[in-house]
């Protein structure tokens, strides 16, 4: 865990709004790998487009909003 912990939780000395930011766009991709790489929850394929968008629409999104 000490070797990847540095790419999972964000730095203490960044804005708390920065730091809140940074998880919640990892989460959906966490989730969506999780759920590609286990097949317990498929996502079709007619869906993912759609679902890269809102995740991209997210990412686009000002932090600081």
């Amino acid at each position: 865990m000490r070797r990847i912990q540095s790419w999972l939780i964000p730095p203490d000395d960044l804005p708390d709004a920065v730091r809140a930011r940074l998880t919640v766009d990892r989460l959906p991709a966490d989730g969506y790998w999780t759920a590609a790489a286990t097949g317990v929850i498929p996502v079709p394929a007619r869906d993912r487009a759609e679902l890269l968008g809102v995740m991209e629409g997210l990412l686009a999104e000002d932090p600081a909003s």
